[in-house]
């Protein structure tokens, strides 16, 4: 009896410590906070909201706020090339947003954010993070893709210039910690010949790499959970990450 009567106390307990803002959204709908200093919004539409379920919420632990985003296996992406086999997936499963403002060109950025990773990112390809550069006139891929891949690890993938199609490892920056917030720095430019430097809680994990924006593109960030489908091998595991405190400054 005092079993039951301490598990209900703990449910009631993370009930107050933890709410939800579930609400529908939809395209183009924006999502920013009081600690951040960008907007971001729906470019391609989420996920079909089923009961309680979302793919994208706001939640708000005492007095911190965030954004978390959970995919579910057949969670497919709205966009038209999340239903076309590619990269050798059978489909693609997405909810994320985008920046709402483009960086600007020859300038040096520093961007800080928090992530935490509350289950899943157990994986193939599982992406988190972008720097894209996708515009109605430049319909090429992203220069940098934060990923976990191969159970847990985290890498960074940079575009190869030569193959439109074509990635390449920039560098590992350790293993996907489940249940805790983790702080990355960037600090990078987007010159002729960009470079950029990733720190993970204070500690550098890449330091001043080379990668490759289009001359057509226009630089911007994309968050949230972008990952290959899978209809053969048992399908994917669910995927909960939470994001907060996106702050970007220009280095003078």
């Amino acid at each position: 009896m005092k079993k039951v009567k301490h598990h209900l106390i703990l449910v009631l307990l993370l009930t107050v410590l933890t709410a939800c803002e579930c609400l529908a959204y939809e395209k183009g709908d924006r999502f920013t906070d009081t600690d951040w200093n960008l907007t971001f919004y729906d470019n391609a539409g989420f996920p079909v909201t089923d009961g309680e379920y979302q793919s994208v919420k706001w939640v708000t632990e005492g007095k911190n706020k965030f954004l978390r985003f959970e995919l579910r296996n057949g969670d497919k992406g709205l966009s038209r090339s999340d239903d076309m086999e590619r990269h050798g997936a059978p489909y693609w499963e997405r909810a994320e947003v985008k920046q709402e403002e483009m960086l600007e060109r020859n300038k040096k950025y520093s961007l800080e954010f928090e992530v935490r990773f509350v289950s899943g990112f157990q994986g193939e390809r599982e992406n988190f993070f972008q720097i894209h550069q996708y515009t109605s006139g430049c319909r090429l891929g992203p220069p940098l893709m934060f990923k976990a891949f191969s159970h847990g690890l985290l890498a960074i993938y940079s575009r190869d210039p030569d193959d439109p199609n074509g990635r390449k490892i920039m560098g590992r920056a350790g293993q996907v910690i489940i249940g805790k917030w983790t702080k990355y720095k960037l600090v990078f430019n987007t010159s002729g010949d960009p470079e950029v430097s990733l720190y993970k809680n204070g500690k550098i994990q890449i330091k001043g790499q080379p990668f490759h924006i289009d001359d057509c593109g226009e630089p911007h960030f994309k968050f949230g959970i972008y990952r290959p489908g899978d209809d053969e091998f048992g399908g994917t595991q669910t995927s909960i990450a939470d994001f907060d405190k996106f702050n970007l400054k220009i280095i003078k």
